[in-house]
């Protein structure tokens, strides 16, 4: 079957509405106040009086032109802000959008290779349906993905939306060279739930979908039996109905210190003070020992989901580590053995210091040293926040790593990490093997 993967409409960005929005309010407010100023005698026209009466100390004098304008500014600005987001709503929610891609489908069989990649060894993404979970008193229950095929294909739709429209990902160097594959194992429908099929486990008391531990090698050992050799992220899909928090467990791989043949890109990057400290030596490694992966709910319908798990299941502890930023401090006990490891986020020695403005200095190889700088307004955050990260696209856009509000990208500093480490893993030559 033909399956549409849709983009999503934008057409008003209101970040740049509210600012022309404000713009024309305070260049209206000063035209005006400018011509009855300069009249003779200074005459209150209809508009003054209405200036006068929205815009408090607005007056027909000079600083009470500048209160206008000023008042003008904040009111366009809100305005156009508040216009460009419920019109960007209404569109995504009510316009049927046009269709950016179409990719082939086969019900009859278990492993589907939607998107045949480039290069001798393509960067391989593995979308596949979740058979059980693994209880916490250690029974298992079957997830009801399994059944239920026609919610997989939309989840993974729903994933290559996501893709597609990812300011990284959908790169013309990216996105086509990408080799996608689904697994879907109809026959687990009849199999009682064990150890062997359980991809996703419960964690107590919460309702976080996690994906089984690394050590379990359970999800790799699925996805090679399947008949997919080697994966570089693989996505668990999830029906689950009580378990709905998508999270991921990072990929495994070789430091820079390994035997040559595992190597990969040299980088540095500034994870302690000392940019030339030898531990801020690592590499984009060419191969992934145990593959990332990310256990996605069907439940969760936003798009920013599956590009916010890529990142983490694409990253290492070995090599870079990207974390979640709507997060104070370490989890102690996630977090404890990813100190100088973590890419985006840093910690003061006290709430009350100032955020430094330099966050990181990265640099690929023997290129060029590129600072990024610190987001010194995080005005949505407690102000006991330890944590500070780098600075954003665009005040009114949110990290993908943090919570967002409206739009969201990745920063500048996750983009860069991101694009040469999958640049140089979509350039390999030779094979790979997961262990």
């Amino acid at each position: 079957m033909k399956v549409s993967v849709s983009g999503r409409v934008t057409l008003f960005r209101p970040e740049f509405l509210s600012i022309t929005a404000g713009v024309i309010g305070a260049a209206l407010v000063f035209a005006v106040t400018l011509i009855a100023l300069l009249s003779a005698p200074p005459a209150a026209g209809p508009l003054i009086r209405f200036f006068q009466a929205i815009f408090p100390g607005y007056a027909l004098t000079p600083v009470g032109l500048v209160v206008g304008i000023f008042w003008a500014f904040i009111y366009g600005f809100v305005f156009g802000f508040m216009v460009g987001w419920l019109y960007t709503w209404l569109i995504n929610k009510k316009v049927r959008q046009a269709a950016q891609d179409v990719f082939d489908y086969d019900p009859t069989q278990t492993v589907n290779v939607i998107q045949a990649g480039e290069g001798d060894e393509p960067y391989t993404i593995v979308l596949v349906a979740n058979p059980a979970i693994k209880r916490h008193d250690g029974s298992y229950e079957p997830d009801p993905i399994i059944e239920d095929e026609d919610l997989f294909v939309r989840v993974v739709t729903r994933c290559l939306r996501s893709f597609a429209n990812n300011e990284l990902l959908r790169l013309p160097e990216i996105l086509p060279r990408l080799k996608l594959v689904t697994v879907f194992a109809r026959e687990e429908a009849q199999r009682r739930p064990e150890d062997a099929n359980a991809l996703c486990q419960e964690v107590p008391e919460t309702i976080i979908l996690a994906p089984r531990p690394e050590t379990d090698s359970v999800i790799y050992q699925y996805v090679k039996n399947a008949g997919v050799p080697y994966a570089d992220v693989i996505m668990v899909l999830s029906g689950h109905k009580r378990f709905i928090q998508s999270s991921a467990r990072f990929t495994q791989e070789a430091r820079k210190e390994d035997s040559p043949a595992n190597q990969g890109q040299p980088f540095r990057f500034s994870f302690t003070e000392n940019f030339d400290d030898p531990v801020n030596g690592r590499i984009h490694a060419y191969c992934a020992r145990v593959p990332g992966v990310a256990a996605l709910s069907a439940w969760d319908d936003r798009l920013k989901t599956p590009v916010h798990e890529f990142a983490h299941a694409m990253s290492s502890v070995e090599n870079g580590a990207i974390v979640d930023e709507y997060l104070d401090s370490y989890v102690e006990s996630t977090e404890a053995a990813l100190h100088n490891t973590i890419l985006n986020r840093k910690l003061r020695a006290n709430p009350t210091d100032p955020v430094p403005k330099l966050f990181g200095k990265y640099q690929l190889g023997n290129g060029p040293i590129v600072e990024y700088y610190s987001d010194r307004a995080r005005t949505d955050k407690e102000p006991d926040w330890r944590s500070y990260v780098p600075e954003k696209p665009h005040p009114g856009i949110s990290c993908i790593m943090d919570l967002a509000y409206f739009d969201y990208r990745y920063d500048k500093l996750i983009f860069d990490f991101m694009y040469d480490r999958l640049l140089t893993k979509l350039n390999r030559s030779g094979s790979c093997r997961n262990s």
